[in-house]
């Protein structure tokens, strides 16, 4: 009954290509219902095997259970968003803003979050907060030179060079 050896089972089975015991293992873990991290696999399970509404169901009810866990909070969106719900996720990403700030995944999902439902002006807030953190992260970069049109008189390219810039000063190119 143990959840964690059930979580392994279920990835082991998972791994040889058998949803369906997967998903029997975690149905049998000790109090499936109240343990979002079984629930939440579970749910990415049924995602994986196009159960959308199974799917949706296992996330609502790990949302009832959640710990203090950004791993937990994380998966629960991404399941909400391959739902078709990205309100949801985002909701749920917020709180997970509020309980972990300065969490770069956390800021990474939600500005992305946001990029797809239009909320343009918060994801340009996140991806800043990301960037302050992680100067040259790869995906807020790219996801900041997107959330909006680019013009000569509104961009990134200053911005760019004084990274790199910046970087470069930091770096030591002396050859012994």
């Amino acid at each position: 009954g143990n959840p964690l050896v059930h979580l392994f089972a279920a990835d082991t089975a998972d791994a040889q290509g058998d949803r369906t015991r997967a998903i029997g293992y975690l149905d049998s873990a000790q109090a499936p219902q109240d343990n979002a991290a079984v629930l939440l696999r579970k749910a990415q399970l049924l995602i994986a095997d196009r159960r959308r509404a199974d799917a949706r169901s296992a996330a609502l009810a790990a949302s009832r259970c959640l710990e203090r866990d950004a791993w937990q909070f994380r998966t629960l969106a991404r399941v909400l968003t391959d739902c078709q719900d990205p309100e949801s996720a985002r909701e749920w990403l917020a709180r997970a803003h509020t309980l972990f700030p300065g969490h770069p995944p956390i800021l990474s999902d939600l500005a992305t979050a946001e990029f797809h439902l239009n909320r343009i002006d918060e994801a340009e807030q996140h991806l800043g907060e990301l960037l302050q953190i992680e100067p040259f992260n790869p995906g807020a970069l790219h996801l900041r030179s997107a959330v909006r049109t680019q013009t000569p008189e509104r961009n990134h390219t200053e911005d760019l060079e004084s990274r790199l810039l910046r970087e470069t000063r930091r770096v030591d190119f002396t050859v012994a």
